[in-house]
Protein backbone atom coordinates (compact mmCIF):
# COMPACT_ATOMS: atom_id res chain seq x y z
CA UNK A 1 0.00 0.00 0.00
CA UNK A 2 3.14 2.26 0.50
CA UNK A 3 3.97 1.97 -3.37
CA UNK A 4 0.16 3.00 -4.37
CA UNK A 5 0.19 6.12 -1.97
CA UNK A 6 3.53 6.89 -2.93
CA UNK A 7 2.31 7.24 -6.45
CA UNK A 8 0.11 9.96 -5.98
CA UNK A 9 1.54 12.68 -8.38
CA UNK A 10 1.60 15.11 -5.21
CA UNK A 11 3.24 12.98 -2.89
CA UNK A 12 5.73 11.50 -5.53
CA UNK A 13 6.69 14.44 -6.75
CA UNK A 14 7.45 15.67 -3.06
CA UNK A 15 8.81 12.11 -1.45
CA UNK A 16 11.48 12.61 -4.91
CA UNK A 17 12.57 16.33 -5.14
CA UNK A 18 13.48 18.88 -2.48
CA UNK A 19 12.38 21.57 -4.70
CA UNK A 20 8.49 20.23 -4.63
CA UNK A 21 7.54 21.56 -1.40
CA UNK A 22 8.66 25.55 -2.29
CA UNK A 23 6.31 24.89 -5.66
CA UNK A 24 3.34 22.80 -4.40
CA UNK A 25 0.95 25.11 -2.53
CA UNK A 26 -2.06 24.66 0.40
CA UNK A 27 -4.73 23.89 -2.22
CA UNK A 28 -2.76 21.67 -4.04
CA UNK A 29 -3.31 19.58 -0.66
CA UNK A 30 -6.20 20.22 0.33
CA UNK A 31 -7.13 19.01 -2.87
CA UNK A 32 -5.52 15.87 -2.45
CA UNK A 33 -6.70 15.27 0.94
CA UNK A 34 -10.35 15.76 -0.74
CA UNK A 35 -9.45 13.07 -3.31
CA UNK A 36 -8.44 10.59 -0.51
CA UNK A 37 -11.81 11.62 1.42
CA UNK A 38 -13.34 10.39 -1.37
CA UNK A 39 -11.41 6.91 -1.71
CA UNK A 40 -12.30 6.27 1.50
CA UNK A 41 -16.01 6.53 0.66
CA UNK A 42 -15.55 4.19 -1.89
CA UNK A 43 -13.35 1.52 -0.65
CA UNK A 44 -14.31 2.29 3.15
CA UNK A 45 -11.68 3.05 6.12
CA UNK A 46 -8.80 1.50 5.24
CA UNK A 47 -6.30 2.56 7.25
CA UNK A 48 -3.68 3.43 4.65
CA UNK A 49 -6.47 6.02 2.91
CA UNK A 50 -6.80 7.27 6.39
CA UNK A 51 -2.75 8.05 6.79
CA UNK A 52 -2.95 9.30 3.39
CA UNK A 53 -5.87 11.85 3.81
CA UNK A 54 -4.19 12.79 7.12
CA UNK A 55 -0.81 13.56 5.59
CA UNK A 56 -2.47 15.84 3.66
CA UNK A 57 -4.41 17.69 5.53
CA UNK A 58 -0.77 18.03 7.78
CA UNK A 59 1.02 19.30 4.21
CA UNK A 60 -1.90 21.69 4.36
CA UNK A 61 -1.76 23.31 7.82
CA UNK A 62 1.60 23.39 7.26
CA UNK A 63 1.70 25.33 4.09
CA UNK A 64 -0.52 27.96 6.32
CA UNK A 65 2.33 27.49 8.92
CA UNK A 66 -0.46 26.49 11.08
CA UNK A 67 2.10 24.21 13.09
CA UNK A 68 0.40 22.73 16.15
CA UNK A 69 -2.33 21.62 13.84
CA UNK A 70 -0.50 20.06 11.23
CA UNK A 71 1.50 17.86 13.73
CA UNK A 72 -2.23 16.36 15.02
CA UNK A 73 -2.87 15.24 11.60
CA UNK A 74 0.92 13.73 11.17
CA UNK A 75 0.47 12.11 14.18
CA UNK A 76 -2.81 10.45 13.19
CA UNK A 77 -0.62 9.27 9.93
CA UNK A 78 1.92 7.63 11.51
CA UNK A 79 -0.41 5.64 13.79
CA UNK A 80 -2.29 4.39 11.25
CA UNK A 81 0.39 3.85 9.04
CA UNK A 82 3.53 3.24 11.31
CA UNK A 83 6.05 1.89 8.59
CA UNK A 84 5.21 4.70 6.43
CA UNK A 85 8.30 7.12 6.69
CA UNK A 86 6.92 10.52 5.38
CA UNK A 87 4.75 10.94 8.52
CA UNK A 88 7.68 10.91 11.02
CA UNK A 89 9.70 13.12 8.40
CA UNK A 90 7.32 15.60 8.15
CA UNK A 91 7.08 15.50 12.00
CA UNK A 92 10.79 16.17 12.10
CA UNK A 93 10.14 19.41 10.25
CA UNK A 94 7.23 20.66 12.04
CA UNK A 95 9.14 20.17 15.27
CA UNK A 96 11.80 21.80 14.36
CA UNK A 97 10.03 24.98 13.60
CA UNK A 98 8.10 24.54 17.06
CA UNK A 99 11.38 24.60 18.79
CA UNK A 100 11.39 20.89 20.03
CA UNK A 101 14.32 19.89 18.93
CA UNK A 102 14.78 16.21 20.86
CA UNK A 103 11.78 15.30 19.21
CA UNK A 104 12.47 16.37 15.91
CA UNK A 105 15.68 14.74 15.57
CA UNK A 106 13.97 11.73 16.79
CA UNK A 107 11.68 11.95 14.29
CA UNK A 108 13.74 12.12 11.76
CA UNK A 109 16.25 9.60 12.66
CA UNK A 110 12.94 7.27 12.51
CA UNK A 111 11.72 8.05 8.94
CA UNK A 112 15.61 7.37 7.80
CA UNK A 113 15.51 4.15 9.34
CA UNK A 114 12.31 3.84 7.86
CA UNK A 115 13.86 4.66 4.30
CA UNK A 116 17.43 6.17 4.07
CA UNK A 117 16.40 7.65 0.24
CA UNK A 118 14.15 10.32 1.88
CA UNK A 119 15.32 13.40 0.55
CA UNK A 120 13.52 16.36 2.99
CA UNK A 121 14.17 14.46 6.14
CA UNK A 122 18.26 14.05 5.39
CA UNK A 123 18.27 18.08 4.62
CA UNK A 124 16.78 18.96 7.80
CA UNK A 125 18.89 16.86 9.89
CA UNK A 126 21.76 18.13 8.10
CA UNK A 127 20.23 21.44 8.76
CA UNK A 128 19.98 21.19 12.70
CA UNK A 129 23.75 19.74 12.74
CA UNK A 130 24.40 23.13 11.43
CA UNK A 131 22.64 24.90 14.03
CA UNK A 132 24.41 22.73 16.41
CA UNK A 133 28.12 24.07 14.55
CA UNK A 134 28.66 20.39 13.82
CA UNK A 135 28.91 20.68 10.28
CA UNK A 136 31.33 18.25 9.62
CA UNK A 137 28.55 15.69 10.50
CA UNK A 138 25.95 17.61 8.25
CA UNK A 139 28.33 17.47 5.38
CA UNK A 140 28.71 13.52 5.92
CA UNK A 141 24.64 13.28 5.89
CA UNK A 142 24.33 15.23 2.81
CA UNK A 143 27.17 12.75 0.95
CA UNK A 144 25.32 9.86 2.23
CA UNK A 145 22.19 11.24 0.13
CA UNK A 146 24.28 11.99 -2.46
CA UNK A 147 25.54 8.36 -2.96
CA UNK A 148 21.06 7.37 -2.87
CA UNK A 149 20.86 10.52 -5.62
CA UNK A 150 23.62 11.89 -7.29
CA UNK A 151 21.43 14.07 -8.79
CA UNK A 152 19.76 15.73 -6.03
CA UNK A 153 20.26 19.37 -6.77
CA UNK A 154 19.45 20.67 -2.64
CA UNK A 155 21.88 18.01 -1.42
CA UNK A 156 25.20 19.88 -4.07
CA UNK A 157 23.31 23.33 -2.79
CA UNK A 158 23.61 22.72 0.76
CA UNK A 159 27.04 21.12 0.43
CA UNK A 160 28.28 24.21 -1.26
CA UNK A 161 26.85 26.40 1.45
CA UNK A 162 28.49 24.49 4.27
CA UNK A 163 31.87 24.84 2.29
CA UNK A 164 31.04 28.94 1.67
CA UNK A 165 30.11 29.56 5.24
CA UNK A 166 34.01 28.21 6.28
CA UNK A 167 35.59 30.14 3.16
CA UNK A 168 36.40 27.53 1.64
CA UNK A 169 35.68 29.13 -1.49
CA UNK A 170 36.61 26.58 -4.55
CA UNK A 171 34.81 23.63 -2.70
CA UNK A 172 31.56 25.81 -2.66
CA UNK A 173 31.79 27.22 -6.48
CA UNK A 174 32.57 23.36 -7.67
CA UNK A 175 29.53 22.57 -5.46
CA UNK A 176 27.01 24.94 -7.32
CA UNK A 177 28.31 24.41 -10.56
CA UNK A 178 28.14 20.66 -10.27
CA UNK A 179 24.50 21.91 -9.40
CA UNK A 180 23.93 24.06 -12.24
CA UNK A 181 25.48 21.24 -14.72
CA UNK A 182 22.53 19.09 -13.41
CA UNK A 183 19.72 21.79 -14.27
CA UNK A 184 21.09 25.22 -15.67
CA UNK A 185 17.93 26.67 -14.01
CA UNK A 186 19.01 26.30 -10.33
CA UNK A 187 18.32 29.34 -8.80
CA UNK A 188 19.94 28.13 -5.32
CA UNK A 189 23.21 27.70 -7.41
CA UNK A 190 23.38 30.74 -9.07
CA UNK A 191 22.57 32.80 -5.78
CA UNK A 192 25.33 30.42 -3.95
CA UNK A 193 28.14 31.73 -6.56
CA UNK A 194 26.39 34.90 -6.16
CA UNK A 195 27.49 34.58 -2.70
CA UNK A 196 31.12 33.57 -3.73
CA UNK A 197 31.77 36.35 -5.51
CA UNK A 198 30.77 38.66 -2.60
CA UNK A 199 33.24 37.40 -0.53
CA UNK A 200 35.92 37.44 -2.92
CA UNK A 201 34.77 41.70 -3.71
CA UNK A 202 33.68 41.12 -7.61
CA UNK A 203 30.77 42.82 -6.66
CA UNK A 204 29.77 43.23 -10.91
CA UNK A 205 30.25 39.24 -11.18
CA UNK A 206 27.99 38.95 -7.70
CA UNK A 207 25.41 41.08 -9.18
CA UNK A 208 25.29 39.12 -12.56
CA UNK A 209 24.98 36.01 -10.49
CA UNK A 210 22.10 37.57 -8.63
CA UNK A 211 20.19 38.79 -11.51
CA UNK A 212 20.27 35.15 -12.94
CA UNK A 213 19.11 33.36 -10.05
CA UNK A 214 16.10 36.02 -10.12
CA UNK A 215 15.64 35.07 -13.39
CA UNK A 216 14.67 31.68 -12.34
CA UNK A 217 13.27 32.47 -8.92
CA UNK A 218 11.70 36.00 -8.28
CA UNK A 219 11.13 35.43 -5.04
CA UNK A 220 14.63 34.07 -4.25
CA UNK A 221 15.33 35.67 -0.93
CA UNK A 222 18.99 34.68 -0.86
CA UNK A 223 19.35 36.62 -4.05
CA UNK A 224 17.79 39.65 -3.10
CA UNK A 225 20.25 39.89 -0.18
CA UNK A 226 23.61 39.53 -2.05
CA UNK A 227 22.19 41.81 -4.49
CA UNK A 228 21.23 44.13 -1.82
CA UNK A 229 24.88 43.84 -0.51
CA UNK A 230 26.75 44.20 -3.72
CA UNK A 231 24.63 47.39 -4.20
CA UNK A 232 25.17 48.81 -1.16
CA UNK A 233 28.95 48.30 -1.44
CA UNK A 234 28.88 49.49 -5.07
CA UNK A 235 27.70 53.15 -3.69
CA UNK A 236 23.57 51.86 -4.58
CA UNK A 237 22.73 52.37 -1.43
CA UNK A 238 18.81 52.85 -1.90
CA UNK A 239 18.50 50.28 -4.21
CA UNK A 240 20.59 48.06 -2.03
CA UNK A 241 18.27 48.85 0.88
CA UNK A 242 15.41 48.37 -1.22
CA UNK A 243 16.08 44.91 -1.70
CA UNK A 244 16.36 44.07 1.98
CA UNK A 245 12.85 45.45 2.39
CA UNK A 246 11.47 43.55 -0.93
CA UNK A 247 12.93 40.51 1.38
CA UNK A 248 11.24 41.39 4.70
CA UNK A 249 7.93 41.48 2.60
CA UNK A 250 8.56 38.04 0.42
CA UNK A 251 9.25 36.05 3.75
CA UNK A 252 8.33 37.78 7.34
CA UNK A 253 8.92 34.19 8.73
CA UNK A 254 12.45 33.63 7.97
CA UNK A 255 15.13 34.17 10.07
CA UNK A 256 17.99 33.34 8.45
CA UNK A 257 17.51 36.28 6.33
CA UNK A 258 17.05 38.87 8.98
CA UNK A 259 20.46 37.43 10.32
CA UNK A 260 22.05 37.87 7.16
CA UNK A 261 20.93 41.58 6.94
CA UNK A 262 22.07 42.34 10.54
CA UNK A 263 25.81 40.81 9.42
CA UNK A 264 25.65 42.70 6.74
CA UNK A 265 25.15 46.38 8.65
CA UNK A 266 27.79 45.11 11.81
CA UNK A 267 30.38 43.58 9.63
CA UNK A 268 30.35 46.32 6.48
CA UNK A 269 28.28 49.45 8.06
CA UNK A 270 29.33 49.19 11.40
CA UNK A 271 25.41 50.87 12.18
CA UNK A 272 24.98 48.64 15.40
CA UNK A 273 21.40 50.12 15.49
CA UNK A 274 20.53 48.02 12.68
CA UNK A 275 22.42 45.27 13.58
CA UNK A 276 20.18 45.22 16.64
CA UNK A 277 16.67 45.76 15.00
CA UNK A 278 18.14 43.05 12.66
CA UNK A 279 18.42 40.88 15.34
CA UNK A 280 15.93 40.82 16.97
CA UNK A 281 13.09 40.10 14.27
CA UNK A 282 15.59 36.83 13.91
CA UNK A 283 15.20 35.88 17.57
CA UNK A 284 11.24 36.57 17.28
CA UNK A 285 11.33 34.04 14.57
CA UNK A 286 13.53 31.18 15.65
CA UNK A 287 14.22 31.86 19.41
CA UNK A 288 15.50 28.38 19.51
CA UNK A 289 19.11 29.16 17.33
CA UNK A 290 21.79 29.46 19.77
CA UNK A 291 23.81 31.87 17.45
CA UNK A 292 21.36 33.95 16.80
CA UNK A 293 21.69 34.76 20.65
CA UNK A 294 25.13 34.68 20.54
CA UNK A 295 25.59 37.59 17.76
CA UNK A 296 23.30 39.43 19.97
CA UNK A 297 25.64 39.10 23.42
CA UNK A 298 28.40 39.80 21.50
CA UNK A 299 26.85 43.04 20.12
CA UNK A 300 26.04 44.09 23.62
CA UNK A 301 29.26 43.14 24.50
CA UNK A 302 30.85 45.43 22.03
CA UNK A 303 28.63 48.11 23.13
CA UNK A 304 29.63 47.70 26.83
CA UNK A 305 26.30 46.41 27.99
CA UNK A 306 27.25 43.64 30.22
CA UNK A 307 23.70 42.35 31.78
CA UNK A 308 22.01 42.41 28.39
CA UNK A 309 25.37 40.70 27.35
CA UNK A 310 25.46 38.00 29.56
CA UNK A 311 21.66 37.52 29.10
CA UNK A 312 21.88 37.00 25.40
CA UNK A 313 25.43 34.52 25.76
CA UNK A 314 23.46 32.44 28.78
CA UNK A 315 20.62 31.67 26.60
CA UNK A 316 22.91 30.51 24.17
CA UNK A 317 24.16 28.11 25.89
CA UNK A 318 21.09 26.38 27.20
CA UNK A 319 19.86 26.07 23.68
CA UNK A 320 23.76 25.15 22.54
CA UNK A 321 25.92 24.01 25.71
CA UNK A 322 28.98 23.72 22.23
CA UNK A 323 28.29 27.38 20.71
CA UNK A 324 31.87 28.24 20.89
CA UNK A 325 31.80 31.88 20.49
CA UNK A 326 28.91 32.31 23.21
CA UNK A 327 31.58 29.91 25.31
CA UNK A 328 34.61 32.74 24.74
CA UNK A 329 31.87 35.47 25.24
CA UNK A 330 30.86 34.35 29.35
CA UNK A 331 35.12 33.80 29.93
CA UNK A 332 35.15 37.18 28.84
CA UNK A 333 32.71 38.42 31.31
CA UNK A 334 33.98 36.26 33.80
CA UNK A 335 37.50 38.20 33.13
CA UNK A 336 35.57 41.29 33.36
CA UNK A 337 34.26 40.27 36.93
CA UNK A 338 37.56 39.20 38.05
CA UNK A 339 36.52 35.38 38.38
CA UNK A 340 39.34 33.89 36.66
CA UNK A 341 38.32 30.16 37.99
CA UNK A 342 34.94 30.30 36.13
CA UNK A 343 36.76 31.91 32.97
CA UNK A 344 38.91 29.53 32.65
CA UNK A 345 36.47 26.74 32.82
CA UNK A 346 35.05 28.19 30.20
CA UNK A 347 38.24 28.92 28.00
CA UNK A 348 39.41 25.05 28.63
CA UNK A 349 35.54 24.24 27.19
CA UNK A 350 35.84 26.53 24.12
CA UNK A 351 39.51 25.52 23.35
CA UNK A 352 38.66 21.77 23.28
CA UNK A 353 35.96 22.32 20.83
CA UNK A 354 37.85 24.52 18.40
CA UNK A 355 40.97 21.65 18.53
CA UNK A 356 38.31 18.98 16.88
CA UNK A 357 36.10 21.65 15.38
CA UNK A 358 37.45 21.64 11.77
CA UNK A 359 35.60 24.81 10.93
CA UNK A 360 38.54 27.29 9.74
CA UNK A 361 35.95 30.18 10.00
CA UNK A 362 34.89 29.44 13.94
CA UNK A 363 38.58 29.08 14.59
CA UNK A 364 39.95 32.35 12.92
CA UNK A 365 36.98 34.11 14.51
CA UNK A 366 37.60 32.53 17.98
CA UNK A 367 41.33 33.47 17.73
CA UNK A 368 40.76 36.84 16.98
CA UNK A 369 38.77 37.30 20.28
CA UNK A 370 41.18 35.59 22.68
CA UNK A 371 44.90 34.90 22.55
CA UNK A 372 44.26 31.74 24.30
CA UNK A 373 42.38 29.87 22.02
CA UNK A 374 44.60 31.48 18.93
CA UNK A 375 47.42 29.87 20.52
CA UNK A 376 45.47 26.19 21.23
CA UNK A 377 44.62 26.38 17.76
CA UNK A 378 48.06 26.42 16.24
Amino acid sequence: MFNEINQHPLIKNYRNKASAWSQQTYEQWRLAAEEFTELKARHGELPALIAAQAFCEGQSARKQEFYEQAVSYYKKAAEMLPEWPLAPEALGEVYRYLGKRPEAEKQLSHALKLDGKLVHARLIYAAMLCERNNYKAAEDVLKLGLKNNTTEIAFHCFLGHIALSDRRLSSAERRYQRALTLSDSSSEAYAGLSAVRIIEKRYDEALDYSKLSLHHDQRNTTALINRGIARCLTNQRKEGEADFDRVVRIAPRIAHNYFRIANFYWQYDRNLALTERYLRLAINCESYRSDYHTAMGVLYLEQNNLMDAEKYLRQAIILNPDDILALHGLGILAILGSDQKIASKYFSHATTLLFTSRRYLVAKLASQLDPRLKESAE
